[in-house]
């Protein structure tokens, strides 16, 4: 049996938000500021329990929402 290759559709993605602070970082960065990259990637740690708990209490709650 053999599997047809399929053809990626991650090039037909629209632009986010992230990506346009990628883009204003690289230039700030290629114009001599010192930028530290915190727009994309996952944590190396577990949340901070405080944190945690807040998450908690506003799922309880009811009071879930996405920013602007």
């Amino acid at each position: 049996m053999s599997v047809s290759p399929r053809v990626s559709t991650r090039s037909a993605v629209e632009p986010f938000l992230a990506m346009d602070v990628i883009t204003e970082a690289r230039q700030l960065a290629a114009a001599g500021r010192h930028i530290v990259h915190m727009e994309v990637g996952e944590p190396g740690w577990p949340a901070p329990e405080a944190a945690l708990e807040a998450a908690r209490r506003c799922i309880a709650t009811g009071r879930i929402g996405y920013t602007q």
